[in-house]
Parts: C-alpha cells; sequence; structure tokens
C-alpha cells in the first residue's frame, strides 16, 4: 500500500508521476501518484498549459487561484523553450 499525494489515499499501485512539469516540459521533479489522479492531473495540465498558450489567463500570485504556481512555472517552460529554439541555426 502507498500513499498518493494528489488525493492522499492509501492505494494499491502509484505511479511516479512529474509534477508540476511534464517530462516534455523538462519536469525532473516526481511524486507518487494513484492512476485515476495521474489521468485527472494530466487533463488539468493539458487545460492550463492551453490556456497559458493562447494567452487566456492572468497569473494570479495572490492566492486566489489554486493553480497559479502552476501557470506560472508553465509559462515559464514554455518561454524557455521557445527562446531555445530561436536559439537553434
Amino acid at each position: 500500500m502507498a500513499i498518493c499525494k494528489l488525493c492522499r489515499k492509501d492505494v494499491k499501485k502509484v505511479l511516479q508521476h512529474h509534477y508540476p512539469l511534464t517530462e516534455e516540459l523538462g519536469g525532473t521533479e516526481t511524486i507518487p501518484v494513484c492512476n485515476p489522479c495521474h489521468l485527472r492531473d494530466h487533463q488539468l495540465f493539458e487545460r492550463l498549459k492551453q490556456e497559458v498558450e493562447r494567452g487566456d489567463i492572468q497569473l494570479d500570485l495572490a492566492g486566489n487561484d489554486p493553480h497559479a504556481d502552476r501557470r506560472a512555472a508553465i509559462k515559464a517552460a514554455l518561454e524557455r523553450i521557445r527562446s531555445q529554439k530561436r536559439l537553434l541555426p
């Protein structure tokens, strides 16, 4: 048995999930999560990433948005990737 870091439930099996950034965006930190939370978090991540890419968000670091830190990390990662691509020959 193991504890899922997202839902805090005791589950039989956990996966090591890249969090707060996916591996494709350079995420290196992982946390143990259950399969339902893993799927939900990927859906949430994709939605947040699309919002950032479209510029649909105002980064609210004042504490009103529970995903503000994650949006900021996504925004920084996307900007880093874009700048690296501009530097390529």
